[in-house]
């Protein structure tokens, strides 16, 4: 069995910048925010009218669901439960308010000889992998992806890739019960959503993350059409590193292919891009946070240019797109991992080794990045605030 390696060290440590000595005086300055989705949202559960062709209107559903996430010690060490079949909840609009700030905030030093050090912003190296993990249904007697072990072997074989990748951070896709329950009983030291607090199908579109380096600050769902305009509630996450107090948005997606039993979902793939991007753009504008998708979307050229052409989002394996031009990275595949620029990718791997192979008939996506805990703009107001300080403090020791 091959083991993939790639020369880097997925373990961080945030760094910190040196101050000169004789300190007299310390402010802290922290950076946060609230966000509130207001009535705009719900029209992303159709397509403009004034577009040619648009969609029939899908059905009636809020797109936004939102979880308070307070997670216990306690909690975390109890069994996951098996989901059981649930109704399909009331259908009622759900606004999202006062969102907890995020935590990020810089420490100002004023050394005694009134000379500051530089400001600089944190960095956190993270690795974020896409991994559609076959559903158990598919290689049942009768599937149609026969001569795949059982979903359950193949699930116990997920994990042990997601390990020796050093995953912090995945999107899972087709993840069934029995493999949820192995996936997780292997990786104890994981969190998950939507998982067991969903119904069956929306726990197959999962994010799970370590839990002794991130936590959840929010957990929510937006309706995306799936098979013939089907809706299913697909996650995005607010996760909070627990060293660095920075936050980032994780959202993960299955976007409807094309297959025999439901026909061409080319239209429902466009309003499913359509509302992602509308996503990507909502949370960034609103929040200043990194944004970062994971996912099978089953489009290779044509997902990238319109998801890329449209946000801020820029695909671990390269390729550019702005000013109405678009070259999308070399040999693309249907599975994606992107981020906002606050992340710089430094490695991308597309794993289709042995072990992936006997697991899946989908590659496993991994990317290293190195996330920035502040962006220049708040570097930037920090440097202009200590400037301040420090200004008054000269006009009254001249006082």
């Amino acid at each position: 069995m091959a083991l993939l390696t790639y020369p880097f060290d997925v373990r961080w440590r945030a760094r910190a910048g040196d101050w000169v000595a004789g300190v007299s005086m310390l402010v802290v300055m922290v950076v946060g925010g609230s966000i509130v989705f207001g009535a705009s949202l719900p029209d992303l559960t159709r397509a403009p009218a004034e577009e040619a062709g648009a969609l029939p209107a899908l059905p009636t559903d809020t797109p936004f669901r939102t979880h308070e996430v307070e997670p216990t010690p306690e909690a975390r060490k109890s069994p996951r439960p098996r989901p059981r079949p649930q109704p399909e909840p009331r259908k009622r609009e759900v606004k999202v308010e006062d969102v907890p700030e995020s935590g990020t905030g810089m420490k100002i030093i004023l050394p005694g000889t009134g000379v500051a050090g530089p400001v600089e912003a944190t960095t956190v190296d993270v690795v974020f992998s896409s991994f559609n993990v076959l559903g158990t249904s598919h290689t049942r007697p009768g599937g149609d992806r026969p001569g795949y072990a059982p979903g359950a072997v193949r699930a116990r074989w997920a994990a042990q890739l997601i390990a020796q990748h050093d995953v912090d951070i995945a999107g899972l896709q087709e993840l069934q019960d029995d493999q949820m329950r192995t996936i997780m009983s292997a990786l104890p030291g994981f969190d998950i959503f939507p998982g067991p607090s969903m119904t069956w199908r929306e726990a197959e579109n999962s994010i799970i993350w370590r839990s002794d380096e991130w936590g959840a600050v929010q957990t929510s769902t937006i309706a995306i059409p799936y098979f013939r305009g089907s809706i299913r509630h697909m996650p995005y996450v607010r996760l909070r590193n627990l060293e660095t107090g920075t936050d980032v948005w994780v959202a993960n997606f299955h976007n409807p292919a094309n297959t025999r039993r439901f026909g061409n979902n080319s239209r429902w793939r466009a309003e499913a891009t359509r509302r992602q991007i509308r996503l990507a753009n909502l949370l960034r504008d609103e929040t200043g946070l990194p944004v970062v998708f994971t996912g099978d979307f089953n489009e290779r050229e044509l997902f990238y240019c319109r998801l890329a052409g449209s946000t801020a989002l820029e695909a671990s394996s390269g390729g550019t797109a702005e000013r109405g031009r678009c070259a999308p990275p070399p040999r693309p595949g249907i599975d994606w991992v992107l981020g906002t620029p606050e992340l710089e990718w430094l490695a991308s791997v597309t794993d289709r080794g042995p072990l992936v192979r006997r697991t899946t008939d989908h590659p496993m996506v991994v990317a290293k990045a190195q996330l920035s805990v502040m962006d220049e703009s708040a570097v930037d107001e920090a440097t202009k605030g200590l400037d301040r300080v420090r200004g008054s403090l000269e006009r009254r020791s001249e006082d």
